[in-house]
């Protein structure tokens, strides 16, 4: 399924490939999705971080990290 294109600014570019993976041998048909790492800190994205450059997102990982 193919959607209107709309130009970008600055000529800026913006492509995303999608593909549904699944595993082989014993686990045959099993999605890969929603497998990986759990989070041990979760940052809920404020209106500053929406609005801003991430400024709340940022400070939170600061903080985690020193």
């Amino acid at each position: 399924m193919r959607t209107a294109r709309t130009e970008l600014p600055r000529g800026a570019g913006f492509r995303v490939a999608l593909r549904r993976a699944t595993r082989t041998r014993g686990n045959v048909d099993v999605p890969l999705e929603d497998l990986g790492v759990q989070a041990d800190e979760v940052h809920e994205l404020t209106e500053r971080d929406v609005t801003g450059r991430n400024q709340d997102l940022l400070t939170a990982a600061a903080a985690l990290l020193s």
